[in-house]
């Protein structure tokens, strides 16, 4: 089997993540990654030093087919132009950007030119999620009346993420960004496109740091989703998406979770360990992503999707206030 190329630009705690995942497979070959930060230099030379690149134009004029984008948000539209430039296939994480206008042109260039690219949602790909989205459209729990968004974080950034830099910032960082969009996309994927009815978010009064707490309503036709979420829980990383129906309830939770209930209990949708479930899910992105890459047929998150749920998040947070 021909392995695809690929080229990393961001060696964070994700990107570096991606990396081990993707140097286990027969199918991928990292062939190049750079970061601007010296810790992150010293991890990419620990990885495979014969990967290092000086900048992120080398990562794109490497032998590579797929570029994977692990910068912070606000690079990511410049790392999308490089590497479309260079006639190569991407996978972005997300958020996709924080401007909306300069990634709302940007998603129609690299659509007008044909480019093969996703975003990095992982629900997009999720088994618990795909038989979730199953039993909804088999009637188990009847017509969806209301939904949920729930999530709260012990601190944040969390604690295997970085303490300071871009994730504690209000610029390009926050749980809303990071987290809640991934919710947002499941509820625009399995319900349909999003409207803001209402958003309060509270901001530390120093006017840098990033949110700690938002309640807001979303609205998906006439379906009302409920947001609430802040720093200051009693788990590290808690969060769940509820359906409501008419005949029912289906709801995923701590991520790699999915569940339904037609009748007294709570049925698991894809029974196993929390490990088995993390396993899956990762195995999944990655066999979506070769599929795209073979242009086979996949389940990825559009840079289209993608950009709708960057314009919900960033009116989400621009309802908030200013400081308590």
């Amino acid at each position: 089997m021909r392995k695809i190329g690929v080229g990393i630009i961001g060696f964070g705690t994700i990107g570096e993540r991606i990396a081990r995942l993707l140097a286990q497979r027969p199918d991928f070959q990292v062939v190049a990654a750079w970061d601007p930060s010296a810790e992150a230099i010293q991890r990419i030379e620990a990885f495979d030093r014969a990967c290092r690149r000086r900048t992120a134009a080398e990562v794109v004029a490497a032998p590579v087919e797929l570029i994977y984008i692990a910068s912070p948000p606000a690079t990511h539209l410049e790392h999308l132009r490089l590497a479309a430039g260079a006639g190569k296939a991407i996978l972005c994480e997300k958020p996709l950007a924080v401007d909306v206008e300069a990634a709302a042109a940007t998603v129609d260039r690299l659509e007008r030119a044909g480019v093969r690219a996703a975003v990095n949602f992982g629900f997009a790909v999720s088994p618990p999620v795909q038989a979730l989205g199953d039993a909804l459209r088999a009637g188990r729990i009847g017509e969806v009346r209301q939904a949920r968004i729930d999530a709260s974080f012990r601190a944040w950034p969390r604690p295997w993420q970085p303490a300071g830099g871009w994730l504690a910032g209000r610029q390009e960082g926050g749980f809303v960004r990071e987290v809640l969009s991934h919710f947002v996309f499941l509820a625009q994927r399995l319900l349909g496109a999003l409207r803001v009815e209402r958003s309060r978010v509270d901001f530390p009064a120093d006017g840098v740091g990033s949110e700690t707490a938002i309640q807001a309503r979303l609205t998906a036709g006439a379906i009302p989703i409920e947001v609430s979420a802040c720093v200051g829980g009693e788990e590290d990383d808690f969060n769940a998406f509820t359906l409501i129906g008419e005949r029912g309830a289906g709801r995923t939770h701590h991520w790699y979770s999915a569940e339904i209930q037609d009748g007294a209990s709570w049925v698991d949708l894809c029974p196993g360990t929390p490990e088995q479930a993390l396993a899956r899910n990762r195995t999944a992105l990655l066999d979506h992503l070769a599929a795209m890459m073979r242009g086979g047929s996949h389940t990825l998150a559009s840079l289209r999707e993608a950009l709708s749920v960057q314009s919900c998040i960033e009116r989400l947070l621009a309802g908030g206030s200013t400081g308590l």
